[in-house]
């Protein structure tokens, strides 16, 4: 329940702060973005999300704890 209540507390300062930087964010604008990126996800083919999938594990495993990132 605690971390239920951090969650939304969280989400509820996120909120505040988007809306103090002029980016208010309301339901109807929340449920618009959904749709939009179902509307893009469906659109993917499954080979495109395995390699997404492939290319964060990649990354995921080169950044090991211990190893520096390149410098850029």
């Amino acid at each position: 329940m605690t971390a239920a209540v951090r969650g939304h507390r969280a989400w509820e300062e996120y909120r505040a702060e988007q809306a103090r930087r002029g980016y208010p964010l309301s339901e109807q604008g929340m449920a618009a973005a959904r749709a939009r990126r179902y509307e893009l996800q469906a659109a993917w083919p499954e080979e495109r999300y395995a390699a997404l999938e492939q290319r964060v594990a990649d990354h995921l495993a080169s950044n090991e704890p211990g190893r520096q990132a390149p410098a850029a």
